[in-house]
């Protein structure tokens, strides 16, 4: 049995079941990743070639190390061993093409099967369930950041200057890398834009460490073209960096079912914001070609027309999609109206500033005031003074989903005042609503009409069970206390609330609610005589104690000790 009075009403908070508090241990490997990388990246430009190309080894196999060995602990164990198992083959097969054509910047034509290891690796992380509802848009999305960034780095290729290094070797690289590249890019885009929010995170650092790879590539090909220094030096840490994100993305990744870490809020935009931007990089160069060569060659216009019909193909999905989102956000719109319509208690909808934004027809019934017109109106408005405090605090307090129940007098449009019942849903939290719903009822005390059976009126207000008052009779009676507030003698409140009854009724051998009418019994016996008791919900019962809040004390403990 619980027992609650006015002087002990409160509310208790606790963690999420599923919820650990941040540790500051779990970041610092990343903190060190970080650190050692970006030092690397510093001293490796000042390194001699030997020093270089020994760091480049030991920090792509301290990478797939840490990629097996973290694997176990993730949510794709194949797809980060395939990707450790691409790292090795792409230092291996650098390091075999350093040794074909003694050219050091020649290592990303060796890398080039590792990239499509990474590919068939991404391709294993991703989930089926988004490609079975949402196919058509990923495959245009990737299609034409694919195109885009192809078109980027085969118009770029023209710009560098081509010096005494020239071979078929060069030309094959020329044309393989940047698609092989722009491959293993776009499908790093497609993981994270098909990614749900628990894994979201994990794969824009992938796109980020695929991105920073296809940099090094690209540089690597321009130190091959032209032996310049700048884009030689620029190689290594390029892939440090792409190596460091990729790492942070294992470390970030977590098992299925763990609570993963909160996603940045824009990651969602700016996987579908990507392509268009690099459509618009690619368009640019062409156009900036064209004007300095005079016009541009066949491969590139094709590509052109590619990314093009990319474009097209994807907003053509983009408006059939948004199509029939329009349709069924209307269609759900029809069924609330008409749920609403059809409600007899007005719905009344209340924003994070107690504003009303929405309200049913059925409100022109309940206080006289047109629904239209009362949107936009605030809610302390409307209430009586003497009840605004309590109610506005209580309304602003965020207190979850469960339906609360609130009672405050209103003012009519005629001018008087109407005490109204309210169970509020606070739904703030709610990204789909995002505001407080109210279902409301006038509970105004009446006098009885000519025509109506007092003893039907009297039933209304009586628990068919216990033949206690119920929960309308006593919404009734505390609207009568609270109009006479201002009277000598003080009222409070107590409520007992007894557990384990549908137990009990199940083992007692008098019939039905046995055990509920003997509880009642008991009760009725231990009150004073001007003490009132009404069955409130489920298992609790309510007595308005006439006294002070030491009074409703007194009477709860003699209510306890006799039950």
């Amino acid at each position: 049995m619980q027992v609650t009075t006015a002087a002990a009403f409160g509310r208790s908070s606790a963690a999420p079941s599923g919820w650990r508090p941040p540790s500051r241990r779990r970041s610092l490997p990343v903190g060190v990743v970080v650190l050692a990388f970006a030092t690397l990246a510093l001293v490796m430009p000042h390194a001699g070639t030997a020093a270089t190309v020994v760091l480049d080894v030991g920090c792509v196999a301290a990478t797939a190390l840490l990629l097996v060995v973290r694997a176990p602990r993730t949510s794709s164990p194949t797809g980060w061993r395939l990707f450790a198992a691409s790292l090795v083959l792409s230092g291996a097969g650098a390091a075999v093409a350093i040794a074909v054509t003694g050219v050091p910047a020649s290592h990303t034509l060796g890398s080039i099967p590792g990239h499509v290891i990474s590919v068939v690796a991404i391709a294993a992380m991703c989930r089926r369930g988004c490609w079975r509802t949402s196919r058509a848009h990923l495959i245009t999305l990737g299609a034409l950041f694919l195109v885009g960034i192809f078109l980027t780095l085969h118009v770029a290729m023209h710009f560098v200057p081509v010096g005494l290094r020239e071979s078929v070797l060069l030309d094959v690289a020329a044309d393989t890398v940047p698609a092989v590249a722009s491959l293993a890019t776009a499908a790093a885009l497609l993981f994270a834009a098909g990614s749900g929010p628990d894994c979201r995170a994990v794969a824009v650092r992938m796109l980020g460490a695929q991105a920073l790879s296809a940099g090094a590539g690209f540089a690597s090909l321009v130190a091959w073209a032209s032996g310049s220094s700048a884009a030689r030096h620029a190689v290594s840490p390029l892939v440090l960096a792409s190596l460091a994100v990729l790492a942070l993305a294992c470390l970030r990744d977590r098992p299925a079912g763990e609570t993963p870490p909160p996603e940045h809020p824009g990651h969602g935009a700016a996987t579908d914001l990507l392509p268009h931007g690099m459509a618009l990089v690619a368009g640019g160069l062409l156009l900036v070609r064209s004007t300095l060569t005079g016009g541009f060659g066949a491969d590139d216009g094709i590509l052109a027309l590619l990314m093009l019909v990319a474009l097209v193909a994807h907003q053509a999905v983009m408006w059939r999609t948004q199509r029939a989102l329009t349709r069924d956000l209307q269609r759900s719109e029809s069924f609330f109206r008409t749920l609403v319509k059809s409600s007899v208690d007005p719905v009344v909808i209340l924003d994070d500033q107690l504003e009303l934004t929405f309200a049913s027809p059925s409100l022109w019934d309940l206080l006289g005031v047109d629904p239209a017109a009362a949107v936009g109106r605030s809610l302390g408005a409307v209430i009586h003074p003497d009840d605004a405090p309590l109610l506005i605090s209580a309304m602003s307090q965020r207190r979850g989903s469960e339906a609360t129940i609130r009672t405050a007098r209103l003012r009519h449009a005629d001018g008087g005042w109407r005490l109204i019942q309210a169970s509020v849903r606070d739904l703030r939290d709610d990204p789909d609503v995002g505001a407080l719903v109210a279902y409301c009822r006038d509970v105004t005390p009446t006098t009885p009409v000519r025509g109506v059976d007092p003893e039907l009126l009297e039933l209304s207000l009586t628990d068919p069970v216990t033949g206690l008052p119920n929960r309308a009779a006593l919404v009734r009676r505390l609207g009568a206390v609270q109009r006479g507030a201002g009277s000598a003698r003080p009222a409070a409140l107590a409520v007992i609330g007894v557990t384990g009854l549908d137990e009990a009724e199940a083992l007692a051998p008098g019939g039905d609610h046995a055990v509920l009418r003997a509880l009642t019994s008991r009760l009725t016996r231990a009150l004073r005589g001007e003490d009132w008791l009404a069955r409130g919900k489920d298992g609790d019962f309510v007595v308005l104690v006439d006294g002070s809040i030491a009074d409703a004390e007194v009477v709860a403990s003699r209510l306890v000790a006799n039950v």
